[in-house]
């Protein structure tokens, strides 16, 4: 039977067998910024992440466009779009034949 401990986006299993899986959840952030000047549309691009205490997509999105509006200022005519994808991270930490620790990271896609 696994032992679990959670504190916000982290949850630990630890094994009988010695092993443990880290699962981390955190959102990323596609900032995206685009202006006319003139006759060109100007675009601009940004990824970023939402610090841990956020642990909702409405709250990343919040965090993402007050990001980008401060990367890209509304008075200088900027537009502003925020994408928001939850990733999922998990980490398998145990012991080898040889006794040594390893790590393990697996990135999870989410469907959807």
């Amino acid at each position: 039977m696994a032992k679990k401990n959670s504190q916000g986006p982290v949850t630990v299993e630890q094994h009988d067998n010695g092993t443990s899986t880290v699962k981390i959840d955190f959102y990323a952030l596609s900032l995206v910024a685009s202006r006319r000047v003139g006759p060109d549309l100007q675009v601009d691009h940004a990824a970023s992440f939402a610090p841990a205490p956020i642990n909702s997509e409405e709250d990343a999105r919040a965090y993402g466009l007050k990001e980008a509006r401060s990367r890209y200022p509304a008075k200088d005519g900027w537009e502003h779009r925020v994408e928001v994808r939850l990733v999922p991270l998990t980490f398998e930490f145990g012991k080898n034949k040889t006794g040594e620790h390893t790590f393990q990271p697996l990135v999870e896609r989410r469907k959807g």
